[in-house]
């Protein structure tokens, strides 16, 4: 038995505002709309849609077109929804994008553009735990960065909650970078969301030219830093740069003898003096090292001029010590070979106390040693200046700049 024929006809989907027709993309989870003609926010809960605001002005266009589809990070999403907030901070107000993806199978997602930067933003099922300077959630610790009342500015499309111009929460964003723990609040409820940073390309290869976003400025929040990789290797490299260092510098003082020959006390007035001396080491040639110290000077002054010879070598010496400096001054002759020297001096100067005048052969020239540390750490300096400048590039637009 055959049942008669019934026809069921469709009904299209109008603005209650301004009559356009509407799409719904969001299907049975959508309770508001904003029309993407007109912009004024529909109810749609009900049956009957129930017109909730109306715009007064033309709808800003959102940076990539209501209804385009792509695969972001593997999964297909849909935009349905695009909300303008800002945030009043000492004087300025400060604006950003937000984008609503929607999957089926995987629910929201929300794409924040601010300043050229892009964050892919997944609501929270659970709770985060904040005590206003940190906050964690599964384990992982977040830095306050910045709190402030987030007011919406502008809607177009669908959402799955009841949104409006004006609508405030308290927000309060913590980062870990890549990643940022949102937490808004009203006085109804309180929800958490995290958010990574993603590149533009990643953005622009899933869902095609992002419109009216302009070039990068200045370091977002949960932006890697991109000095931390050299960092990591660099502070391995140091390491193991170091311990060499520290074994050949091992090493130099035990091949080094740095023995005092002999130590003379120079005679008070005026006059030359003759001393013969033998050096000897392990090494051959080695450095020697000839020191005029004395006490407190006082303002006066003591020269010493000279020569160093052997039947093998000579030498030149002058060494002194006076006015308001160092109560020691000290020449290092390289290559002396070893033998018997005479040591020949003439003293000048007005200073009446004891002068001394020591020399040591096999020299340890540790300077040397200092510098070559200094040089190996000039690098790894370099680069964690360059990592620091990024961060604080970072946090000087944060409540804690």
């Amino acid at each position: 038995m055959s049942r008669p024929e019934k026809r069921v006809e469709s009904q299209a989907l109008k603005c209650v505002a301004c009559g356009a027709p509407v799409e719904l993309r969001g299907f049975s989870r959508t309770r508001t709309l904003a029309c993407e003609f007109c912009g004024s926010t529909i109810d749609t809960s009900g049956e009957q849609w129930k017109l909730v605001e109306r715009a007064e002005q033309a709808a800003r266009q959102p940076p990539i077109a209501l209804g385009t589809r792509g695969t972001l990070r593997g999964l297909p999403w849909e935009l349905i929804g695009y909300m303008r907030r800002s945030v009043h901070v000492d004087g300025s107000r400060y604006a950003w994008d937000e984008l609503l993806l929607f999957n089926p199978y995987h629910g929201f997602r929300y794409l924040l553009i601010q300043d050229g930067h892009f964050t892919l933003v997944e609501p929270l099922p659970g709770m985060g735990r904040s005590n206003g300077q940190e906050a964690r959630y599964e384990g992982r610790k977040y830095r306050h960065f910045t709190s402030g009342q987030a007011r919406v500015d502008m809607v177009l499309g669908e959402f799955p909650w009841e949104v409006r111009l004006g609508d405030m929460v308290r927000a309060s964003d913590y980062v870990d970078p890549p990643y940022v723990l949102s937490e808004e609040k009203t006085e109804e409820e309180t929800t958490w969301s995290r958010g990574e940073w993603i590149s533009r390309d990643e953005v622009e290869a899933a869902f095609g030219q992002v419109r009216k976003v302009r070039a990068p400025g200045g370091v977002a929040p949960a932006q890697p830093n991109p000095f931390i990789a050299d960092l990591a290797w660099m502070k391995k490299a140091v390491g193991i740069a170091l311990l060499l260092w520290g074994l050949l510098s091992v090493g130099y003082g035990i091949v080094t003898e740095d023995k005092e020959v002999v130590r003379l006390v120079v005679p008070k007035q005026p006059a030359t003096m003759s001393q013969q001396i033998d050096v000897s080491s392990r090494r051959d040639p080695a450095t020697l090292g000839i020191m005029c110290k004395s006490g407190s000077l006082a303002g006066k002054w003591v020269m010493l001029t000279g020569k160093l010879v052997s039947d093998l070598a000579s030498f030149d010496i002058g060494v002194g010590v006076g006015g308001w400096g160092s109560g020691a001054d000290e020449i290092l002759l390289a290559d002396v070979p070893n033998g018997s020297y005479t040591l020949t001096l003439k003293r000048e100067g007005t200073f009446e106390k004891d002068v001394f005048l020591v020399v040591r052969r096999d020299v340890s020239l540790w300077r040397y040693s200092c510098l070559a540390c200094v040089l190996l750490l000039l690098v790894p300096i370099f680069v964690f200046m360059r990592y620091n400048s990024f961060e604080q590039r970072r946090w000087s637009e944060s409540d804690h700049g």
